[in-house]
């Protein structure tokens, strides 16, 4: 009986000592979902086709927001008006998922010092290449995703906001962002 028990706590301590030693991915997993999340975003968002003449309709649209009398308001398209809330609403998604990214991705860059640090057996390294590859993957869909939406000026300016929050403006706990936005 105790011969039993014996081999059973031998076998529960090296299985608990083997589970140690394979180092844990969710960091890089979690800021590669982040990422991909807002990229989906990003690229959705960049999508939508600006129609002509907008930047008028949307200052028409800031005028009519400033004039009290229903009869001065000027005329708006509305399929102007439409792009308008479509881009209003996709700026709320993008800073929704935004305020997720610079933490996502510091975790996973102090996780990736870690490992440069670490010496991983090369079992290991094989084991988190895969990881490290999607994430690197991910950042650098982001930035594309980021050039695509910023590439016209009108779309653009509804995104200020958000992309300044979170994309493009540097971080104090980032240093190496700063920078450089969400691109490497």
């Amino acid at each position: 009986m105790k011969t039993r028990q014996r081999i059973a706590c031998l076998a529960a301590s090296c299985a608990s000592a083997f589970a140690l030693a394979a180092p844990d991915l969710a960091p890089l997993t979690q800021a590669t979902a982040v990422l991909n999340n807002c990229a989906s975003v990003a690229n959705d968002i960049a999508a939508v086709p600006t129609p002509a003449g907008h930047a008028k309709a949307a200052l028409a649209a800031s005028t009519n927001q400033m004039i009290a009398s229903p009869q001065q308001k000027l005329a708006i398209d509305p399929a102007q008006a439409q792009f308008a809330q479509r881009m209003q609403a996709g700026a709320q998604r993008l800073d929704a998922c935004g305020k997720d990214v610079r933490p996502a991705m510091q975790r996973a860059d102090d996780f990736l010092q870690g490992l440069a640090k670490a010496n991983l057996t090369q079992a290991d390294a094989a084991a988190v290449a895969p990881a490290v590859g999607d994430y690197l993957k991910a950042k650098d869909g982001m930035a594309g995703a980021i050039q695509r939406l910023t590439a016209d000026k009108v779309r653009e300016s509804y995104m200020m906001a958000p992309l300044s929050a979170h994309f493009l403006a540097p971080a104090a706990s980032h240093p190496g962002e700063a920078a450089q936005g969400v691109n490497r």
